[in-house]
């Protein structure tokens, strides 16, 4: 598993994301360029929520697949329910 090809694919995917898209969803699109290497995808977990301010809140979300676990550091506009990915680690199982 090409674990520094991944990140690099996620990077310039997230970099190019127009807003109205879903970055969650578009980070499942990436990783489904790599099947091969990751396996299936098995779902998407919440692990965490908190809020930053009064209108920013703060999301931890983990994409499971068989071989690999993508989380992701989510920041949410409350208002325009717009969701950004400030973060994210990739770790094999």
């Amino acid at each position: 598993m090409d674990i520094r090809r991944m990140k690099l694919a996620l990077t310039v995917d997230l970099m190019n994301l127009s807003l109205p898209q879903n970055p969650l969803l578009m980070a499942q699109k990436v990783m489904d360029r790599f099947r091969s290497e990751v396996g299936k995808f098995k779902g998407l977990f919440l692990t965490e929520k908190s809020a930053i301010n009064y209108s920013f809140e703060r999301q931890m979300a983990a994409l499971q697949f068989e071989r690999c676990t993508l989380s992701l550091e989510l920041v949410t506009d409350i208002k325009s329910q717009v969701q950004y990915i400030q973060g994210f680690e990739l770790k094999p199982i």
